[in-house]
């Protein structure tokens, strides 16, 4: 959906007053059902968009709950819902994205958080280094099959080993959790 803000006041609406293109193309006030314009004359009319309003496009804001609303989380190792009162636990846990719409979103992420943890431990506590080979694998979509690699760079939230042979193993022991990790990072959980 297409929105708006006006450039300079008009008879019945102020410069600022943000619009929208509602599914028949009219341009409506937003937070109402007034319309300004309806279809008809846009498209006799096109340069009004232009000359008159400023698209305003929209940048991404994280879900949050409406006050006293629920949201759900992780607490103590278990799914737990509450009301958003905008206290400090809420907003703790808001910030450190422990934060979920629903309950599927929560249990999802708490399955990635035992998986990758698995894969750290894996990893035998590696980090990465700039005085070793970092060994690490990626995941090609397109032949949907995981290449080893090594490196001297870094990619933030990438999983480290010491040697090939350890990242074999975990790959070889522990495939449900890599497919975990990788589904849920490519936003298929």
């Amino acid at each position: 959906m297409k929105r708006y803000r006006l450039k300079r006041d008009l008879p019945t609406f102020k410069a600022g007053d943000e619009f929208y293109l509602d599914r028949n193309n009219d341009l409506r006030l937003k937070g109402s059902d007034i319309m300004a314009y309806n279809h008809k004359t846009l498209e006799k009319f096109p340069n009004v968009l232009t000359d008159w309003f400023e698209e305003v496009y929209e940048t991404y804001k994280r879900w949050r709950a409406e006050l006293m609303d629920n949201y759900y989380y992780i607490s103590r190792g278990v799914v737990d819902v509450d009301n958003d009162t905008c206290s400090y636990w809420d907003n703790v846990n808001y910030k450190i994205g422990n934060y979920f719409k629903t309950e599927e979103e929560v249990k999802a992420y708490m399955e990635y958080l035992l998986a990758r943890q698995v894969l750290l431990d894996d990893a035998g506590g590696w980090k990465f280094t700039l005085k070793e080979k970092n060994y690490f694998t990626n995941y090609s979509v397109i032949d949907n099959c995981w290449h080893l690699s090594w490196s001297y760079h870094y990619a933030p939230g990438g999983i480290y080993f010491k040697d090939i042979e350890s990242l074999e193993k975990s790959l070889e022991e522990h495939k449900a959790q890599w497919e975990i990790v990788r589904k849920y990072e490519m936003g298929e959980m």
